[in-house]
């Protein structure tokens, strides 16, 4: 069946712990519109993604940063490009890793991702952590519209501690929980 969305959670995050973070962008893009399209019922991909994303800039920042970046609900950062025009999160995400890997099954060249925590504007690029595609991946775990496919049987354990995804799946505060009391201590 094509809808199982167990299935594709499971994909996601073998594809993260295998360090494919191509695959796994690829596997997430659809269910982020997937997801604006039934929390909204917005029938526009782009701006449904985009009101997706927006909802969730607290989460993907904190996550980014390793919990250390705090930002009040609904706020957001803008990036100045040279000679591209300003661009915030969600349409980074959107314009040059969704559209890019649907339109020309790459990422696009103005992106990338990288090991270390620093992100923004460098260049022509905008540069993000490896870390905000585990943070998109733990922020659809968390969406109520896919609150009853978390992975049946599955096992996950991220730098080395095991992760109940049936314990915090379709709660964002306990997914919280679970980074600050095992992987972002201070």
């Amino acid at each position: 069946m094509l809808n199982k969305f167990d299935e594709r959670f499971k994909q996601i995050f073998e594809r993260l712990c295998a360090e494919d973070f191509g695959t796994a962008l690829t596997l997430i893009c659809p269910l982020i519109d997937g997801a604006g399209k039934k929390l909204y019922g917005i029938k526009k991909p782009g701006e449904r993604f985009k009101k997706v994303m927006s909802d969730n800039n607290a989460f993907l920042y904190w996550m980014l940063t390793g919990g250390m970046f705090v930002m009040a609900e609904g706020a957001d950062l803008v990036f100045a490009r040279e000679n591209k025009g300003n661009i915030n999160l969600g349409q980074s995400i959107y314009k040059l890793v969704r559209n890019s890997l649907l339109h020309e099954a790459e990422l696009s060249d103005e992106i990338e991702f990288v090991d270390e925590g620093r992100f923004g504007p460098e260049g022509n690029k905008i540069i993000f952590p490896k870390s905000l595609i585990w943070g998109l991946a733990f922020m659809l775990s968390y969406l109520e519209c896919y609150k009853d496919d978390c992975p049946k049987n599955y096992q996950l354990s991220i730098s080395g501690v095991p992760m109940p995804l049936n314990k915090t799946w379709g709660s964002k505060e306990k997914t919280m929980g679970f980074f600050k009391e095992n992987l972002f201590k201070r």
